[in-house]
């Protein structure tokens, strides 16, 4: 099969696997798995096709974390204890552990730029279906979801035409406005807006703000769990104890609406429960396996498995769950080693803007960013591999500029063999 062949069907697939999740089909739970494999196995072999691996820097890194899902997987094999603990491993856990393969994929910039190019060519069309669709689904974020990788594309914002400026603004306007209630997709929204609008400052500045903020990623999350642990300062009250509330509508399983408190606290105990169990269990060091669970005395009617709840909202606490504190570490180098190498080791402004992005996501999931095998974590793995390498970070400005443009109009593309 050509590769262009297998780059345009892996963008179709990972738009089918999200589509049957708006829509809550029924028969989508047998659908996605088997689709979700062939997914992967087609990313496989692009990988496979790549000409020029060693464009890949400090690809042990990412390697490491690779691996550590590979064992996590046959771990599971024999913690698993019943149909639910199979279930959750097969169709849903080990797909996880293999996502840092589409980094490797990613890693070649002509590759992610037509992967781009697909999503927005065949994908974005059928997303005004996808934006009704999850109006009248269960799962109400669902269109936010769907546009995730847009998350990215506002931090290209400054580069883009006037016509693809003004179609992203709509399409970011509409995710915004689909699900007020998805707090994630508000946040990485102004997130990436904020950061997009360093690219306007003048460059003493913009360096300074740049290191600054890196450093300041990586380094609150551990001292705001630290002044948490200690009962000094919880981050996650400061809604609660000092802030007004802010108040939506949201949709239950039933169908019903409810109000929904932004402002409330819904983390701590989230924290408290995977931290214990992996303390109570031994598990703290390596992790529980890809059939994880955790003890939950909150969730305890809906803890089916044996081990109990299989996954948190918080990614870090699902990270530490299924690898534990080693996996904790072997996550953060990965978002670490992408976002320095953005930031030091590049030519081009927005390059270092992505590289802060990429860190500010690794602060995100501590507090949520999914950890599911779906269309947000497919882009941010493609993403996170394409700041290692080293002919995407050599590129200036306006080669930044051209290759952005390749997203969207296929004249400017790298390798029109690529693209149909």
């Amino acid at each position: 099969m050509k590769l262009k062949t297998l780059i345009l069907l892996s963008v179709i697939l990972i738009g089918t696997v999200q589509v049957c999740f708006v829509t809550n089909w029924q028969a989508s739970t047998t659908l996605v798995g088997p689709i979700s494999y062939l997914l992967m196995v087609f990313i496989y072999i692009i990988y496979r096709q790549i000409d020029d691996k060693t464009d890949f820097e400090n690809r042990r890194v990412m390697t490491f974390y690779l691996i550590l899902g590979i064992i996590a997987i046959f771990r599971g094999f024999f913690e698993a204890k019943n149909y639910w603990d199979w279930k959750f491993l097969f169709f849903d856990s080990a797909l996880v552990m293999l996502v840092p393969l589409i980094g490797f994929v990613g890693s070649d910039k002509k590759i992610t730029q037509v992967i781009y190019y697909n999503y927005f060519k065949y994908l974005i069309p059928i997303s005004f279906y996808v934006y009704f669709a999850a109006k009248h689904s269960d799962n109400t974020d669902g269109y936010t979801r769907f546009l995730s990788p847009l998350y990215v594309i506002i931090i290209f914002f400054p580069v883009l035409t006037k016509k693809i400026k003004i179609i992203i603004g709509i399409l970011v306007l509409m995710s915004f406005f689909s699900d007020l209630g998805s707090r994630s997709n508000l946040i990485r929204i102004i997130a990436a807006g904020g950061l997009m609008t360093l690219y306007y400052f003048q460059e003493p500045i913009q360096k300074k703000v740049l290191k600054v903020m890196h450093i300041a990623f990586f380094a609150l999350p551990i001292l705001f769990f630290l002044l948490a642990s200690t009962d000094i300062f919880n981050v996650f009250k400061i809604g609660e104890d000092y802030g007004d509330q802010y108040v939506v509508e949201k949709k239950l399983e039933n169908g019903q609406l409810e109000e929904d408190d932004m402002t409330t606290d819904t983390r701590t105990f989230l924290y408290q429960e995977v931290l214990n169990s992996g303390i109570k269990r031994g598990t703290w060091l390596f992790g529980e396996s890809a059939s994880a669970g955790y003890q939950s005395d909150f969730f305890w009617e809906i803890s089916l498995a044996t081990k109990g709840r299989q996954r948190s909202e918080v990614s870090i606490l699902n990270v530490f769950n299924v690898f534990g504190l080693i996996g904790v570490i072997a996550f953060t180098l990965v978002y670490f080693y992408a976002s320095y190498l953005c930031i030091y080791v590049s030519n081009s402004v927005i390059c270092k803007l992505l590289g802060l992005f990429i860190a500010f996501r690794w602060t995100f999931a501590w507090i949520e960013e999914f950890f599911d095998f779906s269309i947000n974590f497919f882009f941010l793995w493609l993403i996170i591999g394409l700041c290692f390498s080293k002919a995407f970070r050599a590129m200036n400005d306006d080669e930044f500029k051209n290759w952005v443009l390749g997203m969207f109009d296929k004249k400017h593309i790298e390798d029109e063999t690529l693209v149909y």
